[in-house]
């Protein structure tokens, strides 16, 4: 009997090593996401604190150094707004790849379901043909054991 082969395999292989590296551009871009989603907390951070600090002192500040800080708490803003933008494109980036990688899942579990039918068909077939042989066998045995007519009788 012939073992099963799938022909396809290779596709089926490189469809696993695509679906891989799916996954690790999934990986790398929720790291990305992490990283900016962290930045932009920090940033926050510092901004509420710098407005903080600017409530505290109030007027008894030199107006040289408040300006300073209207400066700082401006660009501290800025900078949250530039994030906030940043984290929505890596956001959609990471969702983006999601999808891609939930297509490529499919395409190799579509391709595994198909190996796996044929290997099944394969296993049928195999126990078919070992039936068919094992039935010709005991038939011919059966034919052997048959008594002749006419030829000597066993009792």
């Amino acid at each position: 009997m012939r073992p099963f082969h799938f022909s396809l395999q290779r596709v089926l292989d490189v469809k696993r090593i695509v679906e891989e590296q799916r996954r690790l551009a999934v990986s790398h871009a929720q790291a990305e996401v992490a990283v900016c989603a962290k930045h932009l907390q920090q940033t926050q951070a510092a901004r509420q604190s710098a407005v903080a600090d600017a409530a505290a002192h109030g007027e008894t500040v030199d107006p040289a150094i408040r300006a300073m800080a209207w400066n700082q708490r401006t660009v501290l803003y800025d900078r949250t707004l530039s994030l906030q933008a940043e984290l929505a494109e890596r956001q959609r980036s990471l969702d983006q790849a999601r999808g891609v990688l939930m297509n490529a899942m499919k395409e190799r579990r579509a391709l595994e379901l198909v190996a796996e039918k044929r290997r099944a068909a394969h296993e049928l077939a195999m126990a078919r043909l070992e039936q068919k042989i094992l039935d010709d066998l005991a038939g011919t045995r059966a034919a052997r054991v048959q008594p002749q007519p006419g030829g000597p009788k066993r009792g």
